[in-house]
């Protein structure tokens, strides 16, 4: 009697620890799919928030162009023509990185590296921002103690990181200051 309620007693046991193992599984397997989520839910917050900066950039030129056509240069014109069809490509750029999400998924993302003047890169990324600086006005100066300076990098990754970081620097500077 006494070895039968041993066993009882051992086997109660058992049980227990499986069921508490098998719930502190289940609250694992939870934890991660929301985790999950929350990741997806950054990345597509951050991706709304890349989209909103070529559709502002793009919205400027046209804006000024509607509201005086006939005042604006054909010169001045044909820049705010291109400035739209610099920041329509960046957008398409963007959705094919959005088309390539798998990729960073599967952890197969890579640096696609490109020889170029990284100065002269930065200038036209800069320049991306003119017409907002006018409209915001904003003193806006692109300024570099060297002309050219020829190197490798990844042209997509540097690009994001300059237009994020004039973004917010025009996001959070207020009318008549500069951004250098």
């Amino acid at each position: 009697l006494f070895v039968a309620l041993l066993y009882l007693f051992r086997r109660s046991i058992i049980y227990r620890e499986k069921l508490k193992n098998e719930l502190l599984s289940e609250k694992n397997a939870i934890k991660a799919v929301q985790e999950a989520n929350m990741m997806k839910l950054r990345f597509f917050t951050n991706i709304s928030h890349e989209f909103r900066t070529p559709l502002t950039l793009i919205k400027a030129p046209i804006e000024k162009l509607i509201s005086s056509i006939s005042q604006i240069k054909p010169d001045e014109q044909k820049d705010l023509f291109k400035l739209i069809q610099n920041n329509s490509e960046k957008l398409l750029r963007m959705v094919n990185q959005l088309l390539d999400y798998r990729k960073l998924e599967a952890g197969s993302l890579v640096l696609e590296l490109s020889e170029g003047d990284i100065v002269d890169f930065c200038k036209k990324t800069w320049s991306i921002f003119d017409v907002m600086a006018h409209q915001k006005k904003i003193k806006y100066v692109f300024s570099t103690s060297i002309d050219s300076q020829i190197m490798t990098f990844d042209a997509d990754k540097i690009e994001k990181i300059i237009t994020n970081l004039l973004s917010n620097s025009f996001k959070f500077t207020p009318e008549g200051v500069q951004i250098t």
